[in-house]
C-alpha cells in the first residue's frame, strides 16, 4: 500500500510539474512584463498550416522555418508574431494560435529574379538568376509545371543545412544546390 501511494504522489507530483511549466510558458508569453526578442507581424496566407519545414515570412524580412511536427492552422489575416528564445531555441507565438511553435531563424537568404522564361521542374532542372548565379534542382520532389517569365525567387539555407528555393507563384518548395 505505501508503495502504491508513492507511485500516486509521484504521478501527481509530475503531473503538477508538467502543468506549471507549460502554463509558466504560456503566461509568460502572454505576460506584457516578459518582452519578446523580436514582434512583427505575418503577412501570408491566413488559412495557411504551419506544419514541419514550412517556411514563413514576415514583413520585417526574417525568414522562419517551422521545427514542430504538429499542423496548426492559422485563421487570423495578418497575426502578430512575437519572438521568444526558449534555451537555444525559438519560439512563435502567433496571434490566435494557442501553441507556442518552435522555430529556426534562417539567416542565410537570397533573392533574386530567373533570368528568362520558368517552366517549372523536373528533379534535375537548373535556373539562371539574374545577378548571375545558377541554380540546380538537387533532389527530386515531384514535378511542377508553370509558365512565368522572370519570376522573384528566395533561396535560403535551412536547419538542416540544405537550400531551398521558393518561387514566387509557386505553392511548392524545392531542395536546389548552387552549380
Amino acid at each position: 500500500m505505501k508503495n502504491r501511494n508513492s507511485v500516486v504522489q509521484f504521478l501527481l507530483a509530475f503531473f503538477i510539474l508538467c502543468s506549471v511549466s507549460n502554463f509558466s510558458f504560456a503566461q509568460a508569453a502572454a505576460d506584457s512584463s516578459v518582452k519578446p526578442l523580436y514582434s512583427s507581424v505575418y503577412d501570408g496566407n491566413p488559412n495557411i498550416t504551419f506544419t514541419q519545414g514550412s517556411i514563413i515570412k514576415l514583413k520585417s524580412g526574417q525568414y522562419y522555418e517551422i521545427l514542430d511536427k504538429s499542423n496548426i492552422k492559422n485563421m487570423t489575416a495578418n497575426p502578430t508574431v512575437n519572438v521568444y528564445k526558449d534555451g537555444k531555441k525559438l519560439n512563435l507565438v502567433i496571434q490566435n494560435i494557442s501553441t507556442p511553435i518552435k522555430a529556426f531563424l534562417i539567416k542565410d537568404v537570397l533573392e533574386s529574379t530567373i533570368d528568362g522564361d520558368f517552366k517549372g521542374w523536373d528533379g534535375n532542372t537548373s535556373w539562371k538568376l539574374v545577378n548571375g548565379d545558377t541554380w540546380q534542382q538537387e533532389f527530386e520532389n515531384g514535378n511542377i509545371y508553370a509558365n512565368l517569365f522572370r519570376p522573384a525567387v528566395t533561396i535560403m539555407r535551412v536547419s538542416d543545412g540544405t537550400y531551398k528555393m521558393m518561387v514566387k507563384g509557386i505553392k511548392e518548395i524545392t531542395t536546389v544546390k548552387r552549380k
